[in-house]
């Protein structure tokens, strides 16, 4: 524990790696900025929601992924973790931070892969129920509200996860995308394919804790693996609202390992 920022919302037990956590509030590794008081709002530090979402060189949709975070009327926290970005992308992430206690920057020196900031992000998170938005794209008004209402009044609801749009890298509209609303609609998805947008999903703890989260073996489809295994020990539930504006990306992630997923 020794060595960590004041400014860190976290009990030690919650992360993987001190040596590499920043300053939730300045992005400063290891300790305070000048002029950064470390006080914590009071709706921020009880977060029903904790959003997760890994960062490797997102210019120049980041600060608009973060700010559609943002905007939801629910306490949340977002646990962004710059995964040793080389493009700007820090110093927005440390600005941010710096103006909104409810943002929690890690940060990796060198970049370790999704799975390993996924990973962090899931330990360092301290909502009961956690989602997923990733860097370049855009979280749609009202979709955390829907999804948490959803998991509040199922408590057997592990899993759930909302239609999507695609959009283009000039925000331009590509089509709508419709995902399995039951359960066991998704469970025969999933036999062809994958069948959920990782970055329209919210999980329940709980069952994260129960089946383990996601799996370095399984990259690139380790939200898939992790899918199966969440319903496999409860109810997924699919809400029919377009919750993500997914980017088509040519140098996303998804995009580069589509042969391979």
């Amino acid at each position: 524990t020794e060595g960590w920022c004041p400014c860190l919302r976290r009990p030690p037990r919650r992360c993987r790696r001190a040596s590499r956590t920043s300053c939730c509030r300045c992005g400063t590794p290891g300790g305070l900025r000048d002029g950064c008081t470390g006080k914590v709002d009071i709706v921020s530090s009880t977060p029903l929601v904790s959003v997760v979402m890994p960062v490797f060189n997102a210019m120049p949709y980041l600060a608009a992924s973060v700010e559609s975070v943002l905007s939801c009327g629910l306490p949340l926290e977002l646990v962004a973790v710059d995964d040793g970005s080389t493009d700007g992308s820090s110093k927005v992430l440390a600005r941010m931070a710096q103006a909104d206690a409810r943002i929690t920057l890690l940060r990796h020196d060198a970049n370790e892969g999704l799975v390993s900031s996924l990973l962090d992000g899931v330990v360092a998170s301290a909502a009961p129920l956690i989602a997923r938005l990733d860097a370049d794209d855009v979280c749609r008004s009202g979709r955390l509200e829907h999804q948490y209402a959803a998991m509040l009044d199922d408590p057997d609801l592990v899993l759930c996860w909302t239609d999507y749009e695609r959009i283009g890298l000039a925000d331009e509209p590509l089509g709508i995308v419709r995902s399995p609303r039951s359960h066991e609609a998704a469970v025969l998805a999933l036999s062809n394919g994958n069948a959920i947008l990782h970055s329209s999903v919210m999980m329940r703890r709980s069952a994260l804790d129960l089946v383990g989260t996601y799996s370095a073996e399984a990259y690139p489809a380790e939200d898939y693996d992790l899918w199966c295994r969440l319903l496999s020990v409860g109810r997924g539930r699919g809400l029919p609202i377009v919750g993500v504006g997914y980017r088509v990306n040519p140098a996303g992630i998804s995009q580069r390992n589509i042969e391979l997923q």
